[in-house]
C-alpha cells in the first residue's frame, strides 16, 4: 500500500504499482523469455523493459527472483517432458555417445573439425563421422517440428528502442 505521497509521485508520472494481474503478465513474460534463452539475467531485463514500457513500478527484487526461477523451471519441466516423450533407449544412447569423452575429445567437439585435406584417409575418417551423426541426425529432424515455435521465437526481431521511442515514454517528464 503506498502513502498519499507516493501515489500522488505515482499519478503524476503516469505510473501504477504492480498487482497480481501484473505479476501474471509478469511470469508469461519471463516463461517466454526462458523458452528463447535460460540466463536469468536475461529474463530480468526482459522483465524490466516490459515494466518500463508498461509504466509500472518494479516489484521487490525477491519478487522478481520468484518468478524467474518459476519460469525457468516451468521451461525445464516443459522440455523434460518434451525429451521424455520422444527419446526412446537408442536415441538417448546416440546422444550420450556425443558426450563420450574416450578419446579426450567429445564427439560432439568433432562435428566442427574438417578434413585436413583430400587423402584417402581423411576421406575414410570423415565418411566414418558421417554414419555416427546419422542418428542424432534423424533424431534431430523428428525434434525440430516440437522445437519449432521457439526456434521461431529466437528469432523474432526484438524491440530496439531508439530516440523517438525515448522522447514518447518519458515526454511527460519535461
Amino acid at each position: 500500500m503506498s502513502s498519499p505521497q507516493q501515489q500522488l509521485i505515482l499519478d503524476l508520472f503516469n505510473f501504477r504499482t504492480c498487482d497480481a494481474q501484473d505479476r501474471r503478465i509478469l511470469l508469461a513474460k519471463a516463461e517466454q523469455a526462458a523458452k528463447i534463452i535460460t540466463e536469468p539475467l536475461y529474463i530480468f531485463r526482459e522483465l524490466l523493459e516490459h515494466l518500463s514500457w508498461q509504466r509500472r513500478v518494479t516489484p521487490a527484487y525477491t519478487s522478481l527472483q520468484d518468478i524467474i526461477g518459476r519460469a525457468l523451471n516451468s521451461e525445464n519441466e516443459r522440455l523434460t517432458g518434451l525429451l521424455e516423450n520422444r527419446l526412446d533407449q537408442t536415441d538417448v544412447a546416440a546422444l550420450q555417445q556425443l558426450l563420450d569423452n574416450s578419446d579426450g575429445l567429445h564427439k560432439i567437439t568433432q562435428l566442427r573439425r574438417r578434413p585436413k585435406d583430400s587423402s584417402v584417409t581423411e576421406m575414410k575418417l570423415e565418411v566414418q563421422r558421417e554414419r555416427d551423426l546419422r542418428g542424432v541426425y534423424d533424431l534431430m529432424q523428428r525434434l525440430l517440428p516440437d522445437l519449432e515455435p521457439v526456434l521461431k521465437l529466437s528469432q523474432a526481431p526484438r524491440h530496439e528502442a531508439n530516440h523517438g521511442d525515448v522522447d514518447e515514454r518519458f515526454g511527460s517528464f519535461r
